[in-house]
């Protein structure tokens, strides 16, 4: 029996990459990390096309012949023509994307899709990326320049994009602190999306630097973050974007 279509709605720095390399592994299933199906490409990261590899399928020819249609019916062809050959490998195939807005091209594609919502604090959403962004030596792009503002802006965007799909379809919550804490919870996405990996999947493995942090294990460590940051100012901007992101931090029920 066809397992359903697996999609994690992610907002950026939620736990989503290592939610996905949980749900990945062999023959079971493979979540592809921001492919941005929707949008009319495919695109698989290099590791990606490495894991196939080692199984005979060569991605990047499929993202040619996916350019090659017409980008209109880009998820229908990913459906038809692509995903057959995939599911040769996994019994079960999945995107994990941060950008929702053409989430409705990949729902008209898979109607029966599940849904995995996730979320974190936006305090610790704003160091995560800060921080990110100091270690990487790298410009966070947030919709313009990384300011608790634009920040607030690009998440409210695809947090509405998020409650589009809880109004839609069937969803799973999921918040990062959860997710971190409890093992429970793993279980119950396996559990909603059909999986029956019998294991924790590929954590750290399709990472070039979440293992370092993290191992190659769900860990707690990057939980509350906020709570123990000593600089004041970085501080008081993450608090900006949390008082931004009011009816987010109400539907996902989080306190000051």
């Amino acid at each position: 029996m066809l397992k359903p279509f697996i999609y994690i709605a992610a907002l950026r720095r939620t736990g989503s990459k290592v939610l996905s390399e949980a749900l990945s592994l062999a023959p079971h299933s493979f979540i592809f990390l921001e492919p941005k199906l929707g949008s009319g490409v495919f695109k698989a990261k290099p590791v990606e096309v490495e894991v196939f590899k080692k199984h005979g399928i060569d991605l990047p020819s499929f993202q040619k012949q996916l350019s090659e249609a017409k980008s209109k019916y880009a998820v229908e062809y990913f459906k038809e023509k692509i995903l057959p050959e995939l599911l040769k490998v996994f019994k079960q195939i999945g995107i994990k994307e941060i950008h929702h807005k053409h989430w409705r091209n990949v729902y008209n594609a898979f109607p029966n899709m599940k849904v995995i919502l996730t979320a974190r604090d936006p305090r610790d959403i704003y160091l995560s990326l800060y921080h990110k962004s100091v270690e990487r030596k790298k410009e966070i792009n947030v919709g313009g320049l990384f300011t608790p503002k634009n920040l607030a802006l690009n998440l409210k965007e695809d947090f509405e994009h998020q409650m589009e799909m809880f109004n839609t379809t069937a969803c799973l919550k999921v918040k990062y602190e959860d997710f971190c804490a409890d093992s429970k919870v793993l279980e119950q996405i396996k559990k909603f999306v059909e999986s029956d990996i019998p294991e924790i999947g590929m954590i750290g493995q399709l990472s070039k630097f979440d293992h370092l942090v993290h191992g190659y294990q769900i860990t707690d460590k990057r939980v509350y973050r906020w709570k123990s940051e000593p600089d004041k100012r970085l501080l008081a901007e993450a608090q900006e974007v949390f008082d931004n992101l009011k009816d987010y931090c109400k539907f996902w029920d989080y306190t000051r």
